[in-house]
């Protein structure tokens, strides 16, 4: 037989062994039971669904919100390391203000050799505490000695310092100033305002690079007084930050000093120099991380030379009803003790007391 004959025989036998089934199924009302197993693919398959529909949300979400945030203002916070322009425009700034707000009383104490004393470190007293006054945020522990720099509240200006510090009473303090810069190609030029205890302060400064390092110079005065004022140059020297101050009354300068700061893992160092008609002096002023008690070792020399140690902190008058500066003066086997004002925080001590008297 022939091969095609073959499979024409076996479709045959096929067909006759097989039972007519075909001709008596209706199609039309034949249902299909789905198994349990394929039930339970499909529910997986629609919760599969529902999750990648629910992370494909959440993704368009979070684009949403990076574009948003990256198109908002840029903030930048950063501890006092003196490696940013901004912390140099606020320490200047900040001092000077501070300084000429203490014109006065510095004027006053200006004279105070002609005063007869037991010591000669007490005829210097009211200068260092000029100084004190604004070195007391400087002193803090660095890392809670911040600068957040942001595009500005102020519409007259375009940038914004915040610098806030921790005081020797653990009161935190914020200083805002406002500022526009002119880049050039090798000179920023800085003008701005501080405003400080009701009072408004203008400011303008240079900021250069001189031998491949920045220098800055800043003039401030207060702008309903403008022949009075405080000039700033500052500049690295030997890892130190240094800066001079020059202070004017009716446009001739009356006195000038020295500040060098030096910052390590302890805490921070702080050289006051500054000299008179007849004498120079010299304060080494160390405050440690942690501490809130400043250490000061001074030096008078002229024809009298004087030394020895004086350990500040910040103490509450019952008297004044506010804090003032506590000055423990050792000098051989003596010991004297003054109080000194303290204007810092005399503007938040006021609103304290004002709290206290509206919860009575």
């Amino acid at each position: 037989m022939k091969t095609k004959d073959l499979k024409n025989k076996i479709k045959e036998d096929i067909y006759l062994l097989t039972p007519d089934v075909i001709s008596k199924i209706d199609f039309n009302n034949l249902r299909i039971e789905e198994k349990e197993e394929e039930k339970q693919v499909v529910s997986r398959l629609n919760k599969f669904m529902l999750a990648l529909s629910s992370t494909l949300a959440l993704g368009i979400a979070l684009v949403f919100i990076v574009i948003n945030f990256s198109n908002s203002p840029s903030i930048q916070t950063r501890n006092l390391s003196f490696e940013a322009k901004e912390e140099i425009y606020s320490l200047s700034t900040f001092s000077s203000v501070m300084l000429l707000y203490q014109q006065k009383q510095l004027e006053t104490s200006l004279m105070s050799d002609e005063v007869e004393s037991e010591l000669l470190i007490n005829n210097q007293l009211d200068i260092l505490n000029q100084y004190l006054n604004f070195l007391e945020p400087l002193v803090t522990d660095k890392n809670n000695l911040l600068f957040e720099i942001k595009t500005s509240s102020n519409i007259n200006f375009k940038k914004e310092i915040k610098f806030t510090s921790i005081l020797l009473n653990g009161v935190a303090v914020d200083y805002v100033l406002y500022y526009n810069e002119e880049v050039n190609d090798d000179e920023t030029i800085l003008i701005g305002i501080m405003e400080f205890l009701n009072e408004e302060y203008s400011f303008n400064g240079v900021l250069k690079k001189v031998n491949e390092q920045e220098e800055f110079s800043l003039k401030a005065y207060q702008i309903s007084n403008q022949e009075n004022y405080i000039e700033v140059e500052y500049k690295v020297e030997n890892t130190k930050q240094k800066f001079n101050y020059s202070i004017y009354e009716n446009d001739e300068e009356i006195f000038e000093s020295e500040i060098r700061i030096e910052l390590d893992e302890d805490g921070v160092f702080i050289e006051l120099e500054y000299e008179t008609d007849e004498k120079e002096i010299n304060f080494l002023i160390y405050k440690e991380n942690q501490n809130n008690t400043i250490y000061v070792e001074y030096e008078i020399e002229n024809e009298e030379s004087e030394e020895g140690y004086i350990i500040i902190s910040v103490v509450y008058d019952n008297t004044l009803l506010r804090n003032v500066y506590n000055y423990q003066i050792h000098f051989g086997d003596s010991e004297i003790e003054y109080e000194k004002d303290r204007v810092i925080d005399d503007e938040e001590d006021e609103d304290e007391e004002e709290d206290e008297e509206e919860d009575d």
